[in-house]
């Protein structure tokens, strides 16, 4: 190590004490994850299959954690609530939309419990992404999941309202 840098912090650690210095300094990999609770208020309740639940994840670029016990068991109405692993530097979009049978298309708002200001832009924990000084010069890319189960395919994309589900899978949803 620098004996620079240790005098510098000898003299900066003052009455600490002049016997021996220990320093390690920590490699830790950066943080590009974390887990974060999703509530999606007036889910249709034969929507709440974890089918659709690793959909919504993976249409996230997420990982789905765990459902809510509530939510495991239709305890509780109103929303269902999943925990999901979201990587920092993807946006998290306000809602997720089903094309399902007939072109019947589902807005789900996604509330996010707890949301961290992590800025997905410039990967600094200081500033929300609105506030990144970098903003103008970043370009958000598109992308696209493919989730098959069994015959039944989903497909996710992104676009400027949130995310697009689209599948062969047909769910029932009552029309009002």
């Amino acid at each position: 190590m620098n004996s620079n840098y240790t005098a510098s912090l000898r003299s900066k650690l003052g009455g600490l004490g002049a016997g021996l210095l220990l320093l390690a300094v920590l490699n830790m990999p950066p943080v590009t994850s974390a887990p974060l609770w999703i509530r999606l208020p007036n889910l249709p309740l034969n929507m709440w299959t974890e089918h659709i639940f690793n959909s919504i994840a993976k249409g996230l670029q997420g990982e789905l954690l765990e459902i809510d016990t509530q939510t495991r068991d239709i305890n509780r109405g109103g929303f269902a609530r999943i925990r999901v692993e979201l990587p920092l530097s993807a946006p998290l979009p306000p809602e997720f939309q089903f094309v399902l049978k007939d072109s019947y298309t589902l807005a789900q708002p996604l509330v996010y419990e707890g949301r961290l200001r992590f800025c997905r832009i410039c990967g600094v924990n200081s500033h929300p992404p609105d506030k990144c000084p970098k903003r103008d010069s970043h370009r958000q890319g598109n992308f696209q999941l493919e989730a098959a189960k069994g015959k039944n395919s989903l497909k996710a994309s992104s676009s400027s309202k949130g995310l697009i589900a689209q599948g062969q899978k047909s769910v029932s949803t009552p029309k009002n």
